[in-house]
């Protein structure tokens, strides 16, 4: 199907979409296949304890020069709680395999989760420091950090959301905790607020979507 699709469109790379890339065997059966036909490819982010020497092995081979995981939290108590039981030290682990085989790594964290404190917070610095340690001069850390906006029939829907003024206080104290360490995107809390606002509006939602457009709140996407 590999070859056909490649054939038939006159390409040389294979981009790869799925929730849970390595879930299955199918995913190194994949990466090797195509390794074995030469091409490049490219998967997309992937659990942390998902990641070993021989994947990050396989992911360089074709050509893919980045590696997204998501933390989501810098404490495993948090992390437990959102219901990410991933250790610690096992997204070091991954860290170490990728670093082995020059690969970057691209970090995805929230903040304003409900329970969250200023440790939280720092915890997050000090895991990204340490896996800046670990990549040392062989791959470059970014990180991606995005208010956690409450989403109909989660756990945490009937939580609520953080207020916009202290999530900008997070956003910043992250920001700033960061500085020198990686780059860093934070999504905009006031665009999360509005999806969190469509979110709860139901079916009156169609109404501050045309509202955002008439106001050009944004020149992008997000309306």
């Amino acid at each position: 199907m590999i070859e056909e699709g490649l054939e038939e469109n006159g390409v040389s790379k294979v981009t790869f979409f799925s929730l849970s890339f390595f879930d299955s065997s199918a995913g190194d059966e994949l990466l090797n296949a195509i390794i074995d036909m030469g091409i490049e490819g490219s998967i997309p982010s992937v659990r942390a304890d998902a990641i070993n020497e021989e994947r990050a092995r396989m992911i360089r081979e074709i050509g893919q020069k980045t590696v997204a995981i998501a933390p989501e939290t810098g404490k495993e108590g948090l992390r437990e709680r959102i219901g990410k039981r991933i250790s610690d030290e096992r997204i070091l682990e991954a860290a170490r395999a990728l670093a082995k085989y020059g690969l970057s790594v691209k970090l995805y964290y929230m903040f304003g989760l409900p329970g969250e404190e200023k440790d939280d917070l720092d915890a997050i610095a000090s895991q990204v420091a340490e896996i800046k340690s670990i990549m040392g001069k062989k791959g470059k850390v970014k990180v991606s950090a995005n208010p956690f906006i409450p989403k109909p029939l989660t756990p945490m829907w009937k939580q609520g959301m953080m207020p916009l003024d202290e999530l900008r206080r997070r956003a910043k104290y992250i920001k700033d905790k960061l500085r020198g360490i990686a780059e860093v995107e934070i999504y905009d809390p006031r665009i999360a607020w509005k999806q969190y606002e469509i979110n709860i509006n139901g079916e009156d939602a169609y109404k501050l979507i045309i509202e955002g457009a008439l106001k050009k709140v944004r020149s992008d996407a997000n309306w």
